[in-house]
């Protein structure tokens, strides 16, 4: 593994953000978790022994202001949002500007506020969990689609801003994960969620999306995977061909 001591995970609440917090710890390294549930946060405080704040990231005062002296070795920036799964025409613009200001404004100010300590010390390691919906268009997740599509443009400029830096960038894009993510999109209905995603499907787990995550952090330091496009095996075409568990 490289010689990387510090980690900032946003979105590490629950999900792909906690499944990493917990890797990165159990490999010894001072995990700071972010994410606006105070509650979970402190939950997984007491399991693996990281820092929390918790913080609204698409407040960017609040990320400058809380993030400006933390230093970083590795930042997962993984805090996401759906809209409901409806028409853009239909979507409530209270939502749209939600799902703006935490997948894309957010991941901005947190990369600006922590990169350019990790590039005066000339070591470190961006990862921005994107997803499927970024470089493949569905119906009714247009805006979702849309703030995944503006941080994989991000990545790839960063990619090209940092070579010979010693700073990678890597983007991580999953297919569908098993987690409460999707809530939203039903309104809520979890139940839902998981009769119409899950009950007859065998889909990532965050766990998975964590393992390819460390896979990628220990290359040696001169090597980067640029991009990762990770499904469940009975997930293909970007998403769009997901064959049902057999019974």
């Amino acid at each position: 593994m490289s010689n990387y001591r510090t980690a900032v995970i946003t979105g590490a609440s629950r999900g792909i953000g906690a499944a990493t917090a917990r890797a990165l710890a159990k490999r010894g390294m001072e995990v700071t978790a972010i994410g606006r549930s105070a509650g979970p946060l402190e939950d997984l405080k007491a399991e693996i022994g990281c820092t929390v704040r918790p913080l609204d990231i698409g407040d960017t005062a609040a990320v400058m202001a809380a993030l400006k002296d933390i230093e970083a070795d590795v930042v997962v920036n993984n805090a996401g949002t759906m809209t409901q799964s409806a028409p853009f025409a239909e979507l409530d613009l209270l939502e749209l500007q939600q799902s703006v200001d935490v997948n894309l404004k957010g991941t901005l100010a947190v990369t600006r506020a922590l990169l350019p300590g990790m590039i005066e010390r000339k070591r470190g390691h961006l990862f921005f969990i994107t997803s499927m919906l970024g470089p493949y268009a569905a119906p009714n997740a247009s805006v979702y689609a849309a703030t995944k599509a503006g941080v994989r443009a991000f990545a790839s400029c960063l990619r090209l801003e940092l070579a010979g830096s010693r700073v990678r960038v890597t983007e991580i894009a999953p297919g569908r994960v098993h987690t409460s993510f999707f809530s939203p999109a039903f309104k809520g209905d979890m139940e839902a969620v998981e009769k119409t995603l899950f009950s007859e499907y065998d889909a990532l787990e965050p766990e998975d999306v964590a393992s390819a995550l460390v896979g990628a952090l220990d290359l040696p330091e001169h090597a980067d995977i640029n991009r990762i496009e990770i499904t469940s095996t009975d997930q293909a075409l970007g998403g769009m061909t997901y064959a049902k568990r057999a019974s």
